[in-house]
């Protein structure tokens, strides 16, 4: 005798018979994986997958008067569920130094591209990225002369009327 995996989609269809549950390439989705005994002689009678034989079918066949082979499938047959992988999230922050941007609990206060590893509720990881842009302060220097009894003309500093330095922070 020898044993194969069947493995099945919605419905209990049949996708594959194959040597070893290794279901790495299968799209996400529930699935079921059964064994299958059957006797080695009769590998060329195992049904090719149609996309409409269910494991159900197969073993009611199996079981009748008239098998197409000799084999028999497990009962306790194994519900797999696939979760699709979670996209990378990204997010794009632009700060003023000295300030530190707080991403996932960490701060960072450099501008750059940032990777953290995530894990969502399903256990798949994926990235968590940052791009973060800091912007350094930059000083304009505004020199006006004001006559006694005149203020400033320059919009940022109407209330400029005494002599001395002032500064505005935007």
């Amino acid at each position: 005798y020898s044993y194969a995996y069947l493995i099945a989609g919605p419905g209990g269809v049949i996708q594959s018979i194959t040597a070893t549950p290794d279901m790495t390439g299968v799209p996400a989705g529930i699935y079921t994986v059964c064994g299958l005994s059957y006797l080695t002689e009769h590998q060329n009678l195992l049904p090719s997958p149609n996309g409409a034989l269910t494991i159900t079918q197969l073993s009611n066949q199996l079981n009748s008067n008239t098998p197409p082979f000799c084999g028999n499938i497990t009962a306790n047959c194994v519900h797999v569920t696939i979760y699709a992988l979670p996209p990378d999230e990204e997010t794009e922050a632009v700060i003023c130094a000295p300030a530190c941007f707080d991403f996932l609990g960490d701060f960072y206060c450099a501008s750059g591209d940032y990777f953290v590893d995530q894990t969502d509720v399903h256990g798949c990881h994926y990235n968590a990225i940052l791009h973060l842009t800091v912007n350094n302060p930059t000083f304009k220097t505004i020199t006006e002369m004001v006559c006694p009894g005149e203020c400033s003309t320059h919009p940022l500093f109407p209330d400029a009327c005494t002599p001395g330095q002032y500064q505005i922070t935007l």
